[in-house]
């Protein structure tokens, strides 16, 4: 026997067992365990022992028992068929054959992904250090677990990494074919062949430098599949996997309806012994970094690629499902709780989500945010909010406020206890955040955070969710009900103490009192926190903060678009272009230099005097577009695609640039981002109308008055409360008045 120390790297189920592979100081190793995975029936005696004997007479090594295990919502005890297998390739057809032999009976434990099952049953997790024992044949026989979940200051392995992209920036299935480009070691290569030369060339870099991640642009979309098909074409084999015998796990791309939008979710090309990471595609990577998706495959014993390529509330539902499964319950395989019945005026009174003060239209001075500390999952946990706690049958006098729902005082529930350690997690994360001693280690400690900090936001709303495996509709509604109620608490406690709210949303306070200090807005917090019970902090102090109106209805406030200037000099922004991902880069870069220009500025006064270079800069963007001179990637605008382009019966920019692409030979999907370039937004010939950026070479230039209107009306978000709108930048920068 044999041992060797290590992070656990990866792994996959085969056919002879789960694959682990395990990262050490000197490479990878490739270990195998036995493993029977098990599902539960739950029926008749009758129709379980019917369904036991039709599937020991496969050809496969399965073994029955009878035995009992826990009910969440009703605690009870009760009597499953046990199903196990170690083929583990064989598993889900396991399952799918049981349900067509019987579809009435109650599936349990079914479709939890095998990987995330034996990370569940052996407590270890992606990218814990451990010590595994193996045999001559590379079999794994003892597992000694040398770290938690839960560590902070853990050590992270030593990784190469090598990059892959295509040389235009665009999206290269929206975009003329250009070279492949891969960096290793701060060398680039840039591939000039095609075919059979690629591959060769390709093969020999991953052979010499054998990086642990790929980390690449549109990998999942474009550039696997590309070689792939190019492998199959050449008859020569890619190594891009670490396990050769293990080939690669694709995903198809897919179009859903999520939240009221349409969206498109590219294929996924998974590697095995080896991390492929599209920083493209991945929300959690583009949000938190590698540091942040190593923090999340941590906690949530998601593996390491699946995490970079799910939503953060898998990862709360994975997370959930580990809790149940330690507790020894019983995981559903569909949810089968719906909506209880309500009324029409039950509905106004329990459906009305958080609370909003609307704020006052205008700029103020020395004010100060206050927020709850992830408000939303700290109630939960406060409160004992999940799937089997509200509407108990043992508490009836334990009432949820305005809406009358109850909930148990006797029993912990699953998702409180599920989010308990990530907030404490985090609040032990910002605390090192103000401690650290380097930049680097306050932006490891602040990724790590965010991470978390996104896990909470949508365990919330996973309660909603009508497919979360343990989500329920009322416990979204109790959720939001004590926060309206925590919010007016804290409304009240401020304005008792002489404070004047300015706006209020949901977890969020501005609050203004002529001659406080921070140490008076800190006392106001400790207060609330008391009250409430609930952590709320100083989110900063402005020197100013701008509410804005709404564009339709100048006397209209809008919740979330503002912005200001905290004492420290940094800006927030909420609802402006410079955040809105289909901005142009040229009308971005516009409103951020303005902003910047008065993040200059203390006081009104201060403001007002900076507007003339507020308009030079202004004017000197404006100049630059008329010059016909601005880069085609400061002009291209990212536009979402509600529907399948053919649908699109008028002719708008967003419906040519979809037809010019398809015209190329490229498939577009309901959902799919596309980038596109305004030509002439008047045109009556569509074809001129707009041209997709990938490849529009500028023969046709731009439309410069577009362009031009684009960034007055971002100037006007910035100007206004200085008292220039949209009709008084257009006749300035026109000439027809002078300031």
């Amino acid at each position: 026997m044999r041992t060797q120390k290590g992070w656990l790297f990866d792994l996959y189920p085969s056919r002879d067992g789960m694959v682990l592979w395990l990262k050490t100081e000197q490479g990878c190793l490739r270990l195998v365990a036995l493993y029977w995975a098990s599902f539960y029936l739950a029926g008749s005696d009758t129709a379980l022992k019917a369904c036991a004997s039709s599937l020991l007479r496969q050809r496969l090594p399965i073994t029955t028992e009878w035995t009992e295990r826990r009910e969440l919502l009703s605690n009870r005890v009760i009597p499953v068929l046990k199903v196990s297998t170690s083929r583990l390739d064989r598993f889900s057809a396991l399952v799918q054959l049981a349900y067509r032999f019987n579809p009435e009976l109650t599936f349990y434990n079914c479709d939890i992904l095998l990987p995330q099952r034996y990370l569940y049953e052996t407590g270890l997790f992606p990218l814990a250090q451990c010590e595994l024992t193996y045999d001559e044949s590379l079999r794994l026989t003892a597992i000694q677990l040398l770290d938690s979940p839960w560590a902070v200051n853990y050590p992270i392995p030593p990784l190469r990494f090598l990059q892959l992209r295509m040389e235009h920036e665009a999206n290269p299935s929206h975009a003329r074919t250009t070279r492949l480009i891969a960096s290793v070691d701060d060398r680039e290569f840039v591939f000039e062949a095609e075919g059979a030369e690629l591959l060769r060339s390709l093969n020999s870099l991953l052979q010499k430098y054998d990086p642990d991640v790929i980390l690449s642009r549109y990998g999942d979309s474009y550039i696997f599949p590309r070689l792939r098909r190019l492998a199959d074409t050449c008859g020569i084999p890619l190594a891009l996997n670490r396990d050769g015998a293990a080939g690669m796990t694709s995903k198809q791309a897919r179009s859903f309806f999520t939240y009221g939008r349409l969206v498109y979710q590219a294929g996924a090309q998974i590697l095995h012994g080896r991390w492929h990471l599209d920083v493209a595609s991945s929300f959690v990577v583009k949000e938190t970094g590698l540091d942040g998706l190593m923090e999340l495959a941590r906690v949530t014993k998601l593996p390491v690629q699946r995490c970079a390529r799910t939503s953060p509330g898998t990862g709360v539902s994975s997370m959930q499902c580990d809790v149940a499964f330690q507790d020894g319950y019983l995981i559903p395989w569909r949810k089968r709780l719906p909506e209880d019945f309500k009324t029409g005026s039950e509905l106004l009174l329990t459906d009305k989500g958080g609370l909003v003060f609307q704020p006052r239209i205008g700029l103020y001075e020395q004010v100060c945010e206050l927020d709850f500390s992830s408000m939303f999952p700290s109630i939960m946990v406060k409160y004992n909010i999940s799937q089997e706690t509200v509407g108990c049958a043992c508490c009836p006098e334990n009432r949820v406020p305005e809406i009358g729902y109850h909930i148990c005082t006797k029993r912990r529930g699953l998702v409180p206890r599920t989010l308990e350690p990530v907030l404490e997690r985090r609040r032990v994360y910002k605390r090192l955040m103000r401690q650290a001693v380097t930049a680097d280690e306050r932006e490891l400690y602040n990724k790590r955070q965010s991470a978390l900090k996104w896990l909470g936001l949508v365990s919330f709303g996973y309660q909603g969710y009508r497919n979360a495996r343990f989500g329920r509709l009322e416990g979204h509604e109790t959720v939001t009900a004590y926060a309206r109620e925590t919010l007016l608490a804290a409304k009240e406690i401020a304005e008792a103490q002489g404070y004047a709210l300015i706006h209020a949303i949901v977890d969020s306070m501005w609050l203004k009192k002529a001659g406080a200090t921070r140490e008076d807005y800190d006392r106001l917090a400790a207060d609330i926190s008391r009250q409430t019970g609930l952590s709320m902090a100083i989110e900063g102090m402005y020197h100013w903060i701008a509410f804005l109106p709404s564009r339709v209805s100048p006397k209209a406030p809008v919740p979330n678009r503002y912005f200001g200037c905290f004492v420290d000099g940094t800006l927030k922004v909420r609802g402006l272009e410079v955040r809105r991902s289909d901005t142009p880069g040229c009308v971005r870069s516009a409103q951020a230099a303005m902003l910047k220009t008065l993040s200059q500025a203390r006081t009104y006064d201060e403001c007002t005097a900076r507007v003339p270079e507020l308009l030079d800069e202004l004017r000197a963007h404006v100049d630059a577009l008329r010059s016909g001179g601005v880069p085609l990637v400061e002009l291209a605008i990212s536009r979402h695609l509600s529907r399948d382009p053919v649908v699109y019966k008028t002719d708008t920019i967003l419906s040519e640039a979809a037809k010019d692409l398809a015209s190329r030979g490229v498939h577009l999907s309901a959902g799919e981002t596309i980038q596109l370039v305004i030509v002439d937004s008047h045109a009556n010939d569509h074809v001129s109308k707009a041209k997709a950026y990938g490849f529009y070479d500028g023969s046709l230039g731009y439309d410069v008055e577009k362009y031009t209107e684009l960034t007055l009306k971002a100037a006007e978000s910035v100007l206004w409360f200085l008292g220039y709108d949209y009709a008084r930048l257009k006749a300035l920068i026109s000439g027809e008045c002078n300031d």
